[in-house]
């Protein structure tokens, strides 16, 4: 009986950290799986669940928390350094939970140390689950993001919150009457419990704003390249009417070479005719809808005389996704594109944007060359960066990809030689 409980420990200890990052962090377990890493876990399991035999309870629960990591690693999809920082950030968190628990436990006469174990971590994920139906499913699954440095301190602070807890509990409980002692235990217990959700808030409500405000200079440089793309219609009808201005005149003109048999000054005076058309075509990229235009125009319009760019397809204006989301992904796709190609120091440099819709769906195709010496990494279809400012960026990022996702939507990026490959799909 004793084996099958700790059996039970292990296995809810596996639990309890999983729907922490499920129900708290917002991490889904990823439909799409590496089946060898899977079988590994199994081992794992069946291993653990050999060892656990002799183990004492501690040793399970410690067997319990590495085992967890190990299956969040597996089983959910994003970056190696963010499982390490949310892991480390929800060891503690859980803990300050399970102590608060546990001492009502105790009250309650329990004297077998796994019994207690068990009975705390299932009311935690009872509790898990209720906050999860309650406010999770509402809560934005980035918010408790954090540098890896900021997430140890913070579990370093709550480690000590712990070790405070832990220690007014022993002094209440060895040197105060049970009446008053457990008055006493009850306050230091509520006081933790009130600091260590006021702390989690200020975090949130911190990481939510700095989001938001990165999204607002997002739309604000959006308004300032619609300015400027505006500016640039205005400047090519203006170019437009000249030239119809001039068209007879240019078209007396040519009669009057032909009328000379002029070839030769023909084929120069109807050269530049063309190329004043072309540069009056040329002036900017258009592809039916007006956010995506002016990104594209903002971007690629300075890059034109030193690069070859190629513009396809069109779309609609009314697209369904928001127009907020829709700046999100292609201001951010168009920026990674052109640093990309400030990069590379030779004449090679090309971009072809394609978009379409085929009614479902939006298509996004976006190619672009790369310095043949690039160190380009790229991780769970995301582009490790080499900026300093790695927070705020890594907010931009990840910014793209769960709006990506929001939209029903998928990205696909990858190195085919000297080309970086960005493929999108967005549900409409």
């Amino acid at each position: 009986m004793e084996y099958i409980l700790k059996l039970v420990l292990f296995f809810l200890t596996i639990a309890e950290y999983t729907c922490f990052f499920i129900f708290v962090f917002g991490r889904k377990i990823e439909k799409k799986y590496n089946t060898t890493n899977v079988l590994l876990l199994i081992i794992l399991y069946f291993f653990s669940g050999i060892v656990v035999y002799n183990s004492d309870c501690s040793l399970v629960i410690i067997m319990g928390l590495f085992a967890s990591f190990i299956t969040i690693y597996t089983l959910m999809n994003f970056e190696f350094k963010q499982k390490l920082g949310l892991f480390i950030l929800a060891m503690p968190i859980l803990s300050i939970i399970e102590s608060l628990i546990q001492f009502i436990v105790h009250l309650c006469r329990i004297k077998n140390e796994i019994q207690v174990s068990i009975i705390y971590v299932s009311v935690i994920l009872i509790i898990m689950s209720i906050y999860y139906l309650i406010i999770g499913k509402k809560t934005d699954k980035n918010a408790f993001i954090m540098p890896m440095h900021l997430n140890i301190i913070w579990a370093i602070v709550l480690n000590v919150m712990i070790a405070m807890i832990s220690f007014f509990t022993y002094v209440i409980t060895e040197y105060v009457d049970n009446s008053k002692g457990s008055i006493g235990i009850f306050l230091v217990m509520t006081g933790g419990l009130i600091i260590f959700v006021m702390s989690l808030y200020f975090i949130y409500d911190f990481n939510v704003k700095q989001m938001y405000k990165i999204d607002n200079e997002l739309l604000e440089k959006y308004n300032e390249q619609q300015k400027e793309y505006f500016s640039a219609l205005l400047e090519k009808e203006k170019a437009t009417r000249n030239f119809r201005h001039d068209t007879n005149a240019q078209l007396v003109q040519i009669r009057q070479y032909l009328k000379k048999n002029d070839f030769e000054s023909l084929e120069l005076f109807v050269n530049d005719m063309l190329k004043d058309i072309e540069s009056i075509r040329g002036y900017d990229y258009d592809v039916g809808n007006e956010i995506i235009n002016t990104m594209l125009n903002y971007y690629f319009i300075p890059l034109k005389n030193e690069c070859d760019i190629v513009v396809k397809g069109y779309v609609k204006e009314d697209l369904t996704i928001m127009k907020r989301e829709l700046c999100i992904i292609i201001s951010n796709l168009l920026k990674n594109v052109v640093e990309a190609i400030n990069k590379i120091t030779d004449d090679d440099k090309k971009i072809i944007f394609e978009i379409k819709s085929n009614g479902s769906f939006l298509l996004i195709k976006l190619i672009n060359t790369v310095r043949k010496d690039n160190e380009i990494i790229i991780k769970n279809n995301q582009i490790m960066t080499d900026k300093k400012d790695k927070h705020n960026h890594g907010f931009g990022v990840l910014n793209i990809v769960n709006t990506i996702k929001k939209n029903e939507g998928a990205i696909d990026m990858y190195i085919d030689d000297d080309k970086f490959i960005s493929k999108i799909t967005l549900g409409l």
